[in-house]
């Protein structure tokens, strides 16, 4: 059974629409028929809602006539998996970047093609071998997506100096001191990758990030010899309401922090903000610096991305 969609009918789906109720625009366009499901797809497409207007084609079989959305949709979601990728490469977190790929040929050469990249030869050899790939299928197949850019201490305005390693129950209290008296700071989470899947290496180093200074704490070491001083010191600046901070997808640091250490597994973190919200695709790699200018970098660059967002 089908209904002639009257004006009045079709003035209240757009009212929806353009309300954002969405959820209600489709039971509505689903009890009028076809048509008015044709109409709420081009409307989705208008506000550059192709997710919605993908998934209302596939639950009514209308796919075949909009071709053009679910191709965009389609690449969209597989350049969202490529990024994902290529910061799970970074971080050298293959297994993880290999989990993700599903075993999808195509998602498999982009992560050959990120160790290529990467000037990874062994991981490029290994996957090719893995998974039947060829290195001359993939050269060039990937040209059109931004290539890495490399940051230095110097696009942050840091040099070597500004660089503290905490190693000890002084050093952390004097570091702590300095973190206190910031308006924010960047956090991040370092740990050996892991090879053998379903294990995870404890979180080796935090780094701590101030507008002038880097602070990288071994925490491994701390743990043992100064275990209690790790955690006051690490409360307090976790739990200061005075202090902005800054992390990428940090809750999943603090939910590895805390499986690491037992002690840590209850703490949590005032006024934290997620920079991954606030730019999806950031791009940024590292070369030709030691592990400890990586770390550093690693947690500056998050102030220096959060201030461009301002």
């Amino acid at each position: 059974m089908h209904f002639m969609i009257r004006d009045d009918d079709e003035v209240f789906l757009y009212e929806m629409l353009e309300k954002g109720q969405y959820k209600a625009a489709e039971r509505w366009a689903v009890f009028l028929g076809k048509s008015a499901l044709r109409k709420l797809i081009q409307g989705y497409i208008q506000k550059d809602l192709k997710k919605q207007a993908c998934e209302l084609m596939r639950n009514n079989k209308l796919t075949k006539e909009f071709p053009e959305v679910k191709r965009a949709v389609d690449e969209s979601a597989f350049n969202d998996l490529c990024n994902s990728l290529k910061k799970l490469a970074e971080k050298g977190e293959w297994v993880k970047a290999e989990k993700k790929t599903k075993s999808d040929k195509q998602v498999l050469q982009f992560l050959v093609f990120c160790a290529m990249e990467f000037k990874d030869r062994e991981k490029v050899e290994e996957l090719c071998k893995r998974y039947k790939l060829k290195v001359e299928d993939i050269e060039g197949r990937f040209e059109s997506f931004p290539p890495v850019r490399y940051i230095t201490l110097e696009d942050l305005n840091l040099t070597t100096d500004d660089i503290i390693w905490v190693d000890d129950p002084i050093g952390l209290k004097t570091a702590t001191s300095l973190i206190l008296n910031c308006r924010e700071i960047g956090l991040d989470c370092e740990w050996k990758p892991s090879y053998e899947k379903g294990t995870m290496n404890k979180v080796s180093i935090m780094q701590i990030a101030t507008t002038k200074k880097v602070f990288i704490v071994d925490m491994i070491k701390l743990s043992g010899e100064a275990h209690e001083t790790l955690h006051d010191c690490l409360k307090k600046i976790f739990h200061s309401t005075d202090i902005l901070k800054l992390g990428y997808d940090f809750k999943n640091d603090m939910k590895h922090l805390g499986e690491s250490y037992e002690s840590f597994e209850n703490l949590h973190m005032e006024r934290l903000v997620d920079i991954q919200n606030l730019f999806q695709d950031h791009q940024g790699g590292l070369s030709g610096l030691t592990k400890l200018q990586y770390a550093a970098i690693d947690s500056r660059v998050l102030i220096h991305i959060y201030r461009q967002a301002k």
